[in-house]
């Protein structure tokens, strides 16, 4: 599925006074590696506390309220962006985030920790995971052509995983610290996202019209909600809908195969350390040789059915040879695709819409249909697949990796389609 090209270049002063798209890119690099070595700060702290305080049991329920704290926020932000500029709420968000950190820092310095506390962090942590990517996202394809997003998305995805490694990394070496401390870190890393955010979204000011010169009126008077009735963006979110459904049930089956090898303590800390350095390390070369080549020539086809290709192997080496070294080598190939190839095209599909659509409708898909389809797939494990065994599981992450692989050439067929119109369609 050939991609279609033949687009304006840009005007020659989004060169002069913004720098060139290499020069954003970087940018949008260095903000996405920000986010993530915060957030490795603050899951590890995030896990050991719950676990210590609630018990393993209290996961699934917990999973079930972040979907409602997102859908939340998600409300909460969508008022907030028909009423102010809403690319001005993306860039204070980072500050904004930071200064919550400190406060969770300030209660656990007292060690103020009430029952409900463990629960509220854990819930925050969940929605900072998914909004902050999205928010960083939104501001990167605000300031690229659809051209350009081809050509430097997998640069920035990249930054994701640099800031993913150095996280982890930080936290290992501070891990004798209290988790007060490391919350002050996690704030202090965040905190210059702010300095990176405002050229990136000066840069979205300066390029004024779509590539194809035509005018567009921004559907501003639309809810988030009422934007989804444009079948693109409807198609979408399907496909995170289905992608993170999959990908919980796939989730209980990798603790199933686990908890009957026996591994506890020690040896599945190492079986988790190599499986996400494996993970860093397929994801960092995806991104570096394939990513560029594939949007650029191709689009985000390839990227968008490369991750369903891995899950399907997965799936299948599992049921064939269910130990934990062929686990730890497909979920390894899965995660890598995920984090590079699937993520760099899956934001490409956002690009040929109206920036306010980027705004609203891509920070609802990308955090509550996100985590919609996970809060669906623990109702299922904990209820009807309760009893299910692993090729049981991997039947039903088949089912929706074929589902899935339908919506990828359906959405890279539309993305074509709109590319050769060149122009945004937001519903009326």
């Amino acid at each position: 599925m050939l991609h279609s090209g033949g687009q304006a270049q840009p005007p020659p002063n989004e060169w002069l006074v913004f720098g060139s798209p290499l020069a954003r890119a970087l940018l949008g690099m260095t903000y996405f590696a920000l986010v993530m070595a915060s957030y490795y700060l603050l899951k590890p702290i995030r896990e050991a506390l719950f676990l210590e305080t609630q018990g393993v049991f209290s996961f699934p329920v917990v999973h079930l309220w972040n979907c409602l704290a997102t859908l939340a926020a998600v409300q909460f932000y969508d008022r907030a962006a028909r009423r102010w500029r809403a690319g001005r709420l993306a860039i204070w968000s980072g500050p904004c985030l930071a200064l919550q950190i400190l406060g969770f820092a300030g209660c656990m310095h007292r060690h103020w920790l009430p029952d409900w506390l463990p629960w509220i962090y854990y819930v925050w942590v969940s929605v900072f995971s998914v909004f902050a990517p999205a928010l960083l996202w939104t501001l990167v394809n605000n300031a690229f052509t659809t051209t350009q997003g081809e050509k430097y998305f997998g640069l920035v995805a990249a930054g994701g995983i640099f800031g993913g490694v150095a996280g982890s990394f930080l936290t290992h070496q501070l891990a004798g610290w209290e988790p007060d401390r490391l919350l002050v870190v996690a704030s202090l890393v965040l905190g210059p996202v702010v300095l990176l955010a405002i050229p990136l979204d000066r840069a979205r000011l300066s390029q004024g019209a779509p590539e194809s010169g035509r005018p567009t009126s921004p559907p501003s008077s639309q809810s988030a909600w009422g934007l989804l009735r444009d079948r693109y963006l409807a198609g979408i979110a399907a496909l995170m809908f289905l992608i993170m459904l999959g990908a919980e049930f796939a989730d209980h089956q990798t603790q199933m195969l686990l908890n009957a090898a026996g591994l506890k303590g020690p040896q599945l800390t190492q079986w988790y350390a190599r499986m996400f350095g494996l993970t860093n390390s397929l994801g960092l070369a995806l991104n570096l040789i394939f990513s560029r080549l594939l949007l650029k020539r191709y689009g985000p086809g390839p990227g968008l059915l490369a991750l369903q290709l891995a899950v399907l192997c997965k799936a299948l080496a599992i049921s064939w040879s269910p130990s934990p070294e062929t686990l730890m080598w497909a979920l390894s190939l899965d995660l890598g695709i995920h984090y590079s190839l699937f993520q760099a095209s899956k934001e490409v599909l956002y690009l040929p819409n109206h920036p306010e659509v980027k705004y609203r409708a891509k920070t609802l898909i990308d955090t509550f249909f996100f985590r919609c389809g996970i809060a669906l797939g623990a109702l299922l494990v904990l209820f009807p697949l309760r009893t299910v065994t692993l090729p049981g599981l991997s039947v039903c992450v088949l089912a929706t990796s074929l589902t899935c692989v339908w919506l990828c050439l359906w959405l890279a067929r539309e993305f074509d389609a709109r590319v050769k119109q060149g122009a945004f369609r937001p519903e009326a």
